[in-house]
C-alpha cells in the first residue's frame, strides 16, 4: 500500500450512511481512503482526531466577500479566513459588491483577488448583465448563478419591469444558470421606509415595520408568476417565514425547480435581539417573531427546507452605529457561528447530524453543481472538518477573523467547536489559529 500524504486517525467519520469508527486518507488533495485506522496506509503526516467528529467541509452558498472598494469591510483573506474558522472550506460570493459584478469585465476583477488572498475555495454570483452575449460569457468564466436582490438591485437591467425580468430569467434558463432571489418587495420596503423617516421614525425598530412578512410573501409569488412556464432553477435565499417554506413547497409540487435556503439567525433568533443589540442586529429580511423562528426551526428539522447559508454581511462598526436607522447597512458577519449554532441543537437533541451534513454540505455541493465536495468519499476532494460536539465555544466577537467584529449572538455558550478545517489536504484553521498562506484556496465552478 501505497504512502499517503496525510491521515487523520482515532475519529468518527461522518458518512451519509451513518458514522464510521476510524479515519481517512488523504493524497495529491484528494481522500485516497476511509476506512478503520488499521486499514489506512502509512502517511507522512498524521493528526489524531481523539475521537472527534470528521464532517465533509462545510460549504456557505451565501457569503458577501466585499473587497474591491468595500475592502474596509472585509476582503478575500479576511472572509476565507472567517469561513476557515468557522468550518467552511467552500463559499460562494454574492454580486452586490462596489462596483457591482453585473458584466464579465466585473466579474474578472474579482477572480484573481480571490485566487491570491483567499485560504478556502471561493465561487461567484454575478448580477443580471444587459446583453444575452453577457450572459453568455458570464456561464463560460463559471459562476454558480446570478442573483436578484429584489429591493436594493445592482443589476443592469430593470428588474422592476416584469417584462425585462422575464426575458432576464429566459436567458439564465438557456444556460442552465440558476437564480438567487432575496424575496422582498421593492415598492412595498421603499413606501414604508419613507412613511416611517417622513414620520420622523428612525428608530432600530422601525426597520422591523419597514420589512413586513407581506414584503417577503408578495415578492415570492412575483417572482413565481414572472417564471412560470420558464425551465429554470430558483433559489430562494434567507427566507424568514414559515409560510414562505409553505408557499414555496407547494410550488415545488406543482413541478418548479426550487432550491431554499435559510439562515441560523432567522431559524434561532427573534426580533427581540433588536431590543438588546440595537442596529447591530438588523438585517433584511429582519428578524421574525419567536413563534415564527419556531415554525421555521420545525420545517428545517422536518427537511422541507434545503440550505442553511450564512448570509455573511459584514460592515463597518462606524456603519453601524449611525443614529438614522435609514442610514444603517443591514446584516451582520455570520461565517464563524453559523454552524456552532447547527451543532448546539444537535447537543440538545432538537436537530440530527444527518441533517446538518445535509444543509450544509451534500445540499449545496448538489445544488450548485460543485463535484466531489459536501461528502466524504474515496475520490472526493479532501475538504474535511474535525469537531468536538462536546467542546462549549463561546460567541466572543473580539476573536473574529471576519473585520466586522460584533454579533447579535455575542456572548452565547454553545456546545461544539470547530478543532480543524482541512481545504484539498492543507490545515487551513487548528484551533481558531489559521495556518495556511493566503492563495492556499482556489475558484470553484460548477458542473452544469
Amino acid at each position: 500500500m501505497h504512502t499517503c500524504d496525510l491521515k487523520i486517525v482515532n475519529g468518527k467519520v461522518c458518512l451519509e450512511g451513518g458514522i464510521l469508527e476510524g479515519g481517512i486518507a488523504i493524497s495529491s488533495g484528494k481522500i485516497v481512503s476511509v476506512a478503520k485506522d488499521v486499514s489506512l496506509p502509512s502517511s507522512a503526516k498524521t493528526i489524531d482526531a481523539h475521537g472527534s467528529l470528521i464532517l465533509p467541509g462545510l460549504i456557505d452558498p451565501h457569503v458577501h466577500m466585499r473587497d474591491l472598494e468595500l475592502s474596509y469591510k472585509e476582503d478575500y483573506y479576511s472572509g476565507t479566513c472567517s469561513a476557515a474558522a468557522g468550518g467552511f472550506t467552500t463559499v460562494l460570493d454574492m454580486p452586490n459588491t462596489r462596483p457591482p459584478t453585473n458584466s464579465p469585465k466585473r466579474l474578472l476583477e474579482k477572480i484573481p483577488r480571490a485566487k491570491e488572498q483567499g485560504v478556502v475555495n471561493v465561487g461567484f454570483y454575478a448580477d443580471f448583465p444587459e446583453t444575452s452575449q453577457e450572459f453568455e460569457s458570464l456561464s463560460d468564466l463559471g459562476i454558480v448563478g446570478l442573483k436578484l436582490n429584489s429591493i436594493r438591485p445592482t443589476s443592469k437591467i430593470d428588474v422592476e419591469n416584469d417584462e425585462i425580468l422575464r426575458w432576464a430569467f429566459q436567458e439564465s434558463a438557456r444556460r442552465r444558470l440558476k437564480v438567487a432571489i432575496h424575496a422582498e418587495l421593492k415598492k412595498t420596503v421603499d413606501a414604508l421606509i419613507s412613511y416611517l423617516a417622513k414620520s420622523g421614525r428612525n428608530a432600530a425598530r422601525d426597520f422591523l415595520y419597514a420589512h413586513p412578512p407581506a414584503a417577503e410573501v408578495s415578492c415570492i409569488n412575483r417572482i413565481l408568476r414572472i417564471a412560470q412556464g420558464v425551465d429554470l432553477d430558483l433559489y430562494f435565499c434567507h427566507i424568514s417565514l414559515p409560510e414562505s417554506v409553505e408557499l414555496l413547497q407547494q410550488s415545488k409540487r406543482n413541478g418548479k425547480r426550487i432550491a431554499i435556503e435559510v439562515t441560523p439567525h432567522h431559524l434561532t433568533a427573534g426580533e427581540e435581539l433588536v431590543d438588546r443589540f440595537g442596529t447591530f442586529a438588523l438585517v433584511a429580511p429582519p428578524l421574525r417573531s419567536r413563534e415564527s423562528a419556531a415554525a421555521l426551526w420545525r420545517h428545517y428539522v422536518d427537511g422541507k427546507v434545503d440550505v442553511v447559508g450564512s448570509d455573511h454581511a459584514p460592515h463597518s462598526v462606524a456603519e453601524k452605529e449611525r443614529s438614522n436607522v435609514w442610514d444603517v447597512p443591514a446584516g451582520f458577519p455570520g461565517l464563524e457561528t453559523t454552524i456552532h449554532i447547527l451543532l448546539d441543537r444537535l447537543a440538545r437533541g432538537q436537530l440530527t447530524l444527518n441533517r446538518i451534513l445535509e444543509s450544509c454540505a451534500s445540499k449545496p455541493a448538489a445544488i450548485f453543481g460543485l463535484t466531489n465536495k459536501g461528502s466524504i468519499g474515496e475520490g472526493f476532494d479532501a475538504d474535511v472538518v474535525v469537531v468536538d460536539p462536546k467542546e462549549d465555544f463561546r460567541v466572543d466577537s473580539s476573536t473574529f477573523h471576519t473585520k466586522a467584529r460584533y454579533s447579535p449572538f455575542e456572548g452565547l455558550v454553545l456546545k461544539g467547536k470547530i478543532e480543524r478545517t482541512i481545504v484539498e489536504g492543507n490545515v487551513v484553521s487548528e484551533n481558531g489559529e489559521i495556518m495556511a498562506k493566503r492563495g492556499t484556496g482556489r475558484v470553484v465552478c460548477p458542473v452544469r
